[in-house]
């Protein structure tokens, strides 16, 4: 049997472990991801972008319909639906 403050450390500590690590990614692939990210705006292109979630990575499908350097975020637009991401969450831009 725990103490209730030994349990509660313990669900922190599970969730902690579960949590997603993204990996480092170098300049030349960010500058890539840059460039891709501009030129599916540019483009209006769809594009499969990959990002960082809490327990693992996700992916959404849609057109950039903005990018603001200024906060370092883009809005993706499919449908009804849009999200803001910033250029940290970015894991890969894919061309669809």
């Amino acid at each position: 049997m725990f103490l209730p403050e030994h349990r509660e450390q313990l669900i922190a500590q599970r969730r902690k472990q579960r949590e997603y690590v993204p990996p480092d990614l170098d300049e030349q692939r960010l500058e890539e991801l840059n460039q891709r990210l501009y030129q599916a705006l540019h483009d209006d292109r769809v594009v499969l972008t990959t990002y960082i979630g809490k327990y693992e990575p996700k992916s959404f499908i849609g057109s950039v319909e903005r990018v603001d350097p200024h906060i370092q975020k883009f809005l993706l637009k499919n449908g009804d639906i849009q999200i803001w991401l910033s250029f940290q969450e970015i894991l890969d831009i894919e061309w669809m």
